[in-house]
């Protein structure tokens, strides 16, 4: 991707929709971690040959003293957080990507990942827009906290604190 695009898009949201442009880098740096994260495991689980099952005989496994039991070594294709690594330019838009020594185009992480990616950054995103609403509507006094309840005939009646507010019923338009 262009990172002039990049930029625009992230001004866009800014403006239309009043997220921080922090925030929407984060996000997308999450997002890239993730595709990434599922692409290679999904290069990890492709390369691996797949095992047959015996059914032969069962498997016997001894029984050892749990004092001696050693934890088992990590796996080496075992993918951890800390080996990647991804970075936008907040001033250019380049986006960098490094999964252990290996740079990475985003490009690469294929469909399903992209989608993943995709998913995470909107709703992010759409958290981060109903926290702006919550912080402009709250002090409007437009939002409390209480339940509602149905009392039967098309009657709902709500409970905040100690008070309760039952909406007048609608009343048919008479002409």
């Amino acid at each position: 991707m262009n990172g002039q695009d990049l930029l625009r898009g992230v001004d866009l949201l800014n403006r239309e929709k009043n997220i921080s442009r922090e925030l929407i880098f984060t996000s997308i740096e999450k997002a890239l971690r993730l595709a990434i994260t599922k692409w290679q495991a999904s290069m990890v689980s492709a390369a691996k040959p797949k095992k047959t099952r015996k059914k032969d005989k069962p498997e016997v496994v001894p029984v050892v003293d749990a004092a001696v039991v050693t934890p088992p070594e990590p796996d080496p294709d075992e993918i951890r957080e800390e080996d990647i690594h991804v970075n936008i330019d907040r001033q250019t838009g380049d986006i960098t990507a490094r999964y252990k020594d290996e740079m990475l185009a985003p490009e690469v992480v294929g469909r399903i990942a992209a989608q993943s990616a995709k998913q995470l950054m909107i709703q992010n995103f759409r958290e981060a827009e109903s926290e702006q609403v919550f912080k402009i509507q709250r002090p409007k006094g437009r939002f409390g906290s209480g339940c509602g309840a149905e009392t039967g005939k098309g009657r709902r009646e709500c409970f905040s604190g100690k008070s309760r507010i039952t909406p007048a019923p609608k009343r048919a338009d008479s002409r």
